[in-house]
């Protein structure tokens, strides 16, 4: 089984974007509780190419930092178009970096809301300049709507796919 870590800023769609993955290859979202109130990981398993991969993310950033260790076969880093890098997403870019977790692709988030392509273009230069000051190059964005993909609505489903094709 190979573990990919979804990891980027609060409430940039992680775990919208880990429920849209499993609707969409029919894998099992499952959320693991800290305590009964407060809900410590999301995560979903999914076969794709012959393979079994588990998606999962934390709910807080604590969690990343208690949890990973450097044996994650890569992560998602997930980035909001709407907002751009943020604190939570340069830590989740440390915290790879520390740790010897490939990155292997860059999910643009809630593009659904951005109506112009150059501002998008804009965020993503601005995610690889961050990317590139941490040594990490030549990472394929995907651009998309985990909401949207994960409603069904035709187009946005696309770019799931080319995802986990990208981290597969």
């Amino acid at each position: 089984m190979k573990n990919i870590a979804v990891m980027g800023h609060i409430d940039h769609g992680k775990t919208t974007l880990i429920s849209t993955i499993s609707r969409i290859f029919e894998g099992e979202k499952k959320e693991i509780y800290k305590n009964p109130e407060t809900i410590l990981r999301t995560e979903t398993e999914i076969e794709f190419g012959g393979e079994t991969y588990l998606f999962f993310d934390y709910e807080e950033d604590s969690g990343y930092e208690e949890n990973l260790d450097g044996t994650e076969d890569g992560a998602v880093l997930v980035v909001a178009a709407t907002d751009g890098p943020l604190m939570g997403t340069e830590k989740a870019v440390e915290l790879c970096e520390n740790l010897g977790i490939k990155i292997k692709a860059v999910f643009m988030n809630s593009c659904e809301w951005v109506d112009d392509e150059e501002l998008i273009d804009l965020v993503e230069m601005d995610v690889e300049e961050l990317l590139s000051e941490h040594g990490m190059e030549d990472i394929p964005f995907i651009r998309g709507s985990a909401r949207l993909a994960g409603m069904g609505y035709s187009g946005w489903e696309e770019g799931i796919g080319k995802l986990v094709d990208t981290v597969a």
